[in-house]
């Protein structure tokens, strides 16, 4: 979402924290929740975290406009900001039904170059001692150790890229559970593709699947068409938006994709997860415009999970598995402060993936980075 917006805009965002206090107390209310493709996603907790993370050289960095979040292994987990050099360190105490009870050991990492982060995720057979971040100022997906100091294993990105809207460029980034692809989508539909998210319509985005190997393997890319903005009871000026937030890379092909959408009024933000299956899905990487006209193209997508949690949901990751919950696992979201005296949270769900008939089969589950 945009980083400068109205003041009217900027006033409904505050009132994020009086609804996710208004609606705390009722049992999931404002949440829809359906089992599909096996999956089901229920919302657990939310945690805060820390204002303040101390660098190497011990100097003390606010925390804020955290946009993603990965699991490195164990309790360990990373965070980028956006419009900053800056991700943060820290271990998650989960219970034994997985929900996140106490942040500590957070730390601040400084990159070497200020961008527009807006998420990260592992490097495979890197021990949790490698990440990838994008950004969508570039665009770019680089490599950095856990010192900050780049890997050497920049990303290359197709071209049509290099044509997103302002600020709403690369805005996910997921790692395959073997590592062989990275993910990747734009926020919005990118120049030439289609409009941007109004008033009662969504965007066509570009989700694009990168072989991190570099064999000379082409980038495929698939449509995927976001919802139209959220209904609320409007309070300001401005425009809704809606769009593409983090992708979860479950294997085989397999996507949860957040959408988030955000609106000047109550609920101030409503966030989606969609499941989508790409194996058989049509390569749109040689359609090099007007792809919303196209809607023979675009992924199927089946609801998950939907709910007004009060919060700007920015990234999701998913985490180790729960010993109390049988093919459960845990994911955490991050919720973007704005750097607006809200707090920095984690937002914790439950996710059971259970196909019908059996266990879970081979690659459905994420394996620790």
């Amino acid at each position: 979402m945009p980083s400068r917006m109205p003041l009217q805009i900027r006033f409904a965002r505050l009132l994020a924290c009086l609804w996710g206090g208004m609606t705390a107390g009722l049992a999931d209310a404002d949440e829809r929740v359906a089992a599909s493709g096996g999956i089901r996603i229920e919302h657990r907790a939310a945690l805060r975290l820390p204002d303040e993370a101390v660098d190497g050289s011990g100097q003390r960095i606010a925390v804020g406009g955290l946009s993603g979040i990965t699991w490195l292994g164990g309790d360990r987990w990373a965070a980028v900001m956006d419009n900053s050099d800056t991700f943060i360190l820290f271990d998650v105490r989960l219970d034994e039904e997985g929900l996140p009870e106490k942040v500590s050991g957070m730390s601040a990492v400084r990159l070497p170059e200020t961008h527009d982060y807006e998420d990260i995720a592992p490097v495979a057979g890197a021990g949790g001692r490698r990440i990838f971040v994008c950004d969508e100022d570039t665009p770019a997906i680089r490599g950095f150790d856990l010192d900050g100091r780049p890997a050497g294993n920049e990303i290359r990105l197709p071209g049509n890229l290099s044509r997103r809207r302002p600020n709403r460029g690369l805005e996910a980034l997921a790692a395959d559970p073997d590592g062989r692809h990275l993910w990747t989508a734009t926020e919005e539909a990118i120049v030439g593709d289609g409009p941007a998210a109004t008033a009662g319509e969504g965007t066509v985005v570009r989700i694009t699947r990168i072989d991190t190997r570099g064999e000379g393997a082409r980038p495929v890319q698939y449509a995927y068409k976001v919802d139209p903005p959220h209904r609320f009871i409007p309070i300001a000026e401005g425009t809704p938006r809606t769009g593409v937030s983090a992708l979860v890379a479950l294997g085989g092909g397999r996507l949860l994709v957040l959408e988030r959408s955000g609106g000047p009024g109550i609920p101030p933000f409503v966030n989606s997860f969609y499941l989508v299956e790409t194996a058989s899905a049509r390569n749109v990487l040689g359609v090099d415009a007007r792809l919303a006209e196209q809607p023979a193209t675009f992924l199927g997508k089946k609801l998950l999970w939907t709910g007004a949690l009060g919060v700007n949901l920015e990234g999701i990751s998913a985490g180790r598995s729960i010993a109390a919950i049988p093919a459960g696992r845990v994911f955490l979201g991050v919720a973007d402060n704005d750097r607006m005296g809200s707090p920095n949270q984690l937002i914790g769900f439950t996710v059971v993936e259970q196909p019908e008939g059996g266990p879970p089969g081979p690659g459905r589950t994420a394996t620790s980075p």
